[in-house]
């Protein structure tokens, strides 16, 4: 299978040009040199770095997957360039694990699941193996913004305020997005649907949403013929609304286990592949992610 894998602008960082300005290619940045790997990381950076005169680099651009990611040799010389590299963890950027490991990079690095008091949730079937999206709980993305901040202040004390005011802000706006999404998610709850890859239980588990199940249940084990008709049994039998599909996979699969039953067809997207990067994107991916939710979920939605 191919891997091609409202409004909370003025409000989440004050002045309208930092969330205007676009993101900081190599070279452009006056501040500190920082690199996130995945870009709903990259919009909470930079959004603590809003105003210290400079960008966060993104690492994996377009609809790249971060899943056994190999770098180009410009992008090792990023990592090596850096002062500061953020990144999920080796659950997700398994690629990135063994050069991270080299005591220069490591020293460097910010692996996101081991910030303390994120919640954590645990695959189902693989024991004691972290589910690595954990940017897709709000609370978690207030605790990465903090740990961000921390980091940064320590890295450039003249500007250790702004980045701990700009977290500040950042909690406040996402803690009000966290309200409103769950009002909007509470009448979903219970209604039945399938996720194409299990890459949302932390927006489910915080906003009281559950898939019956997925077709993939890692981006790397394509399902086999007895899980499909499982599946397609479960449609049938269970009145599944929904099949959700990504951008970073084919939905040829999909539209094969709908085929003749009144499940639709619908996009969800973990990354933000479309937002444009910057502070605005993450706000505006969790506000996407309730749209895909509600318009196939909602009662009496078109077929």
């Amino acid at each position: 299978m191919r891997f091609v894998f409202p409004l909370l602008l003025a409000a989440l960082l004050g002045p309208p040009s930092a969330l205007a300005a676009p993101p900081a290619r190599a070279g452009q940045e006056a501040g500190l040199r920082v690199l996130v790997t995945i870009r709903p990381l990259h919009g909470l950076v930079a959004a603590i770095m809003a105003g210290a005169g400079g960008s966060p680099h993104l690492l994996i651009e377009g609809a790249r997957s971060p899943h056994g990611l190999a770098l180009r040799p410009s992008e090792r010389r990023r990592l090596d360039a850096a002062a500061l590299i953020i990144w999920v963890g080796p659950e997700l950027e398994a690629g990135l694990a063994k050069l991270l490991s080299r005591p220069a990079l490591r020293r460097k690095s910010l692996k996101v699941t081991a910030i303390e008091g994120l919640t954590l949730l645990h695959r189902p079937k693989g024991g004691r193996a972290i589910d690595p999206h954990v940017w897709l709980d709000p609370a978690n993305a207030r605790r990465i913004g903090q740990a961000v901040a921390r980091r940064l202040a320590r890295l450039q004390p003249a500007q250790a305020a702004l980045f701990l005011a700009n977290a500040r802000r950042l909690s406040a706006t996402l803690r009000a997005l966290e309200r409103r999404l769950a009002a909007r998610m509470a009448p979903l709850r219970g209604r039945p649907y399938l996720v194409f890859h299990d890459g949302f239980r932390y927006f489910e588990h915080r906003f009281g949403l559950k898939a019956l199940g997925a077709v993939m249940s890692t981006p790397e084990k394509h399902p086999g013929a007895r899980h499909l008709a499982r599946l397609r049994r479960m449609i049938r039998q269970r009145g599944v609304r929904c099949v959700f599909v990504e951008p970073q996979y084919s939905a040829q699969l999909a539209k094969a286990l709908v085929r003749g039953t009144q499940a639709r067809i619908a996009t969800l997207d973990a990354l933000g592949t479309d937002i444009p990067p910057g502070p605005a994107l993450y706000p505006r991916l969790l506000e996407r992610l309730a749209d895909g939710f509600a318009q196939c979920l909602a009662e009496g939605a078109g077929r």
